[in-house]
């Protein structure tokens, strides 16, 4: 059996459907008509293909500018890992890198500005303890 048009096979139903009913794991492939699976790594994932993950399987991390799951580890650098959503999360602007969100969560800083080792905050040098 094989679709045209706006529509897709769905394989376990044998049915075509428009792209909105493609399964949950699958996406509408324009070029074969078919309702095709997503990537391993990938909960759910868009029609732009089976790695452009739209949310992640188990302990991956969401990378929001690479619509892709990653290791937490593999977090780009001015991300977090956050636990509760399974995002890499941006860190806070004042940070270059972070271990979490807020503007006291810094473990490098911007240029131009230091880290204050007892907040975790970046500033300017006059801000520096003394």
């Amino acid at each position: 059996k094989s679709c045209t048009g706006n529509r897709y096979l769905d394989d376990p139903t044998d049915k075509c459907v428009l792209a909105a009913g493609c399964g949950h794991g699958t996406y509408p492939d324009s070029d074969t008509h078919i309702c095709e699976s997503c990537d391993n790594s990938c909960d759910a994932c868009t029609d732009q293909g089976p790695t452009n993950c739209s949310s992640c399987n188990g302990i991956l991390y969401f990378n929001l500018l690479a619509t892709s799951c990653v290791a937490k580890s593999a977090c780009p650098s001015d991300t977090y890992g956050k636990d509760s959503n399974n995002t890499c999360t941006p860190c806070d602007g004042s940070c270059k890198t972070c271990d979490e969100g807020s503007p006291t969560d810094c473990t490098s800083c911007n240029d131009g500005t230091y880290l204050n080792e007892v907040t975790g905050m970046c500033g300017v040098s006059t801000s520096c303890p003394p």
